[in-house]
């Protein structure tokens, strides 16, 4: 303690002393009740300390003996010693005389009134009140309480000072107020609601935290997680769905380069959308994606890209633009320009091959172009000529191939063009044959006499023809001496016409009623059959020349005729 101090202690303890001798004790005025017989305070007032009471109390102590500290809210914490009341005000945010009360918090900068608390500057954002000290109601926020909450806002609720969403966002939205769309291409639209980031990952063709990012040019799907296919140009796709944006390679077509190319296209190359062939067909193909054959009978299987028409022309048998029609009856051979052979059946054979399909009588072999063998004849030469036929005298056949006429004859004892009739037994005994070959005698030359008459006086009239046989080519070996005619008939033998006059001499005879044969071999018939195996009755024209008068009859009948001078019915075409 210093001197000074001291001394002054000292002086004021000594008039105490002094006082007190006297009669006059007073305590000093800063003790609370009495002070004993030295002065000395026991108590002293709020705000003093000392044994006198007679120290203020330091500026951040107040209270009895100073034992209390000052408010720490009070600015510079300084207070009066006496009550505590803060000398210089509060610090922001309290008010009352000891700044004990915090000023309410929806005051602006957290000031009050120091006094009453009312807040100086206003409410801020998300208050109300002549406090502020009430916060704004559902879906409201900011100054006053004039905002809106988001209409993102799930239920509308945000916080009332800055209006953040307090029970998130809805949908495709973040941000404090979900005022921020979600970035466009993440997976159903979702996102974090504080970063944005992409929750469920992206859509095809992107990638990336925010789903930005697009994929490398050999990748697409979602995620970026499919690789393009191999069959694309440089293996490059569209992002989101795989498209092979350059084209395909050779050989392949769709928009992934995932079917291949049809197989008849030439060089394998199609169009990659629709599939056709861009440079046409294989050989033996035709349509749009050379997926029809062409016609079989197309030569070569060679046709028109567009419309199917041979271009080289149709195989044998066949006509039409795409060979579709078989040749008619009667054709065959390319372009169907060939005749059936004329001895096909119906003139019907195989279009391709000219094969018969059947041959008419007398011929055989797959175009019936070769005759039956030797003694045979007929329809697939099945029939055999008689064995009553008169054998050629060279080694060759003893019928007609067509319709088995015995071309030299019969044997002695039968009759008919094919031999087959048996003559019937002689009628007369043998010692008449005498007398009657002398009347056959007579009667031939009252014939011949009667004959000659008749020939002269045509030849005046003119109504008899000379004509030589209608087949030129046979002679006629074989005569008929007809009872009921005046006229040779004659059955045609395939001799050639070498023979021809051999026919001449012997119709040089007038005919007789009574006239017999002259020769076992020659025959006395009725009837003849042709070669076309059509029988013919010749009474008829029998009669007709037998009844002949030369002066009143009319000519001939159209299908008579007189041979080398001899009336003879005329035996039909042979």
């Amino acid at each position: 303690m210093s001197n000074a101090r001291f001394s002054l202690v000292l002086i004021l303890a000594i008039t105490f002393l002094e006082v007190c001798t006297k009669g006059k004790c007073t305590c000093p005025a800063n003790c609370i009740d009495n002070c004993d017989n030295n002065g000395t305070c026991v108590l002293c007032n709020s705000g003093y300390k000392g044994s006198t009471c007679e120290q203020v109390c330091p500026t951040y102590k107040h209270g009895v003996n100073c034992s209390q500290n000052c408010s720490k809210n009070c600015l510079n914490k300084e207070c009066w010693h006496h009550n505590g009341d803060c000398k210089h005000g509060c610090v922001n945010g309290y008010f009352s005389t000891k700044c004990q009360q915090a000023c309410p918090k929806g005051c602006i900068n957290s000031e009050c009134n120091i006094l009453n608390g009312l807040c100086k500057n206003g409410c801020k954002s998300g208050f109300t009140g002549d406090k502020c000290d009430r916060p704004c109601s559902n879906g409201l926020f900011g100054t006053n309480c004039r905002q809106n909450c988001s209409s993102k806002c799930l239920n509308k609720k945000c916080y009332h000072e800055y209006g953040k969403c307090l029970q998130g966002c809805e949908s495709g939205y973040y941000g404090n107020s979900c005022s921020n769309t979600c970035p466009p291409q993440c997976f159903n639209k979702s996102c974090n609601q504080s970063t944005g980031n992409c929750l469920q990952g992206c859509n095809a063709g992107y990638q990336g935290p925010l789903c930005h990012e697009a994929c490398i040019r050999t990748m697409y799907g979602q995620n970026c997680s499919q690789s393009c296919s191999q069959n694309c140009v440089n293996q490059t796709c569209e992002n989101m769905n795989g498209n092979c944006t350059v084209g395909c390679v050779d050989g392949y077509l769709g928009t992934h380069c995932n079917k291949v190319c049809p197989s008849n296209c030439l060089n394998k190359t199609c169009d990659i959308l629709k599939g056709y062939c861009k440079h046409g067909c294989k050989n033996g193909f035709t349509g749009p994606q050379c997926e029809q054959p062409c016609p079989s009978n197309c030569v070569d299987k060679i046709c028109h890209l567009t419309n199917g028409s041979c271009k080289l022309g149709c195989s044998a048998g066949y006509t039409g633009l795409k060979c579709e029609q078989s040749c008619g009856q009667g054709k065959h051979g390319l372009r169907c320009s060939l005749p059936c052979p004329p001895s096909c059946t119906s003139q019907t054979c195989h279009p391709q091959t000219g094969h018969c399909s059947s041959c008419l009588a007398g011929y055989t072999g797959p175009m019936c172009d070769v005759p039956c063998p030797n003694n045979t004849f007929g329809v697939s030469c099945n029939d055999t000529c008689s064995s009553q036929c008169r054998p050629m005298e060279t080694n060759r056949t003893r019928c007609d191939h067509e319709t088995g006429a015995c071309l030299q004859g019969c044997l002695e004892g039968y009759e008919g063009f094919q031999c087959t009739n048996k003559v019937s037994k002689q009628l007369f005994p043998v010692t008449t044959a005498i007398s009657i070959n002398v009347i056959l005698g007579l009667v031939i030359l009252l014939v011949l006499i009667a004959a000659l008459a008749r020939w002269h006086k045509n030849q005046k009239r003119g109504h008899l023809r000379l004509h030589d046989s209608p087949l030129d080519n046979k002679d006629y070996s074989v005569m008929n001496f007809s009872r009921q005619s005046e006229c040779v008939y004659e059955v045609p033998v395939l001799r050639g016409k070498e023979n021809s006059s051999q026919q001449d001499d012997a119709c040089d005879k007038d005919g007789n009623d009574e006239t017999l044969s002259i020769d076992s071999t020659y025959q006395n018939t009725r009837e003849a059959q042709m070669d076309t195996s059509a029988q013919v009755n010749l009474n008829s024209d029998m009669e007709v020349l037998k009844e002949r008068d030369d002066d009143s009859k009319e000519p001939l009948c159209d299908d008579q005729e007189v041979y080398a001078n001899c009336p003879v019915a005329k035996l039909g075409h042979l």
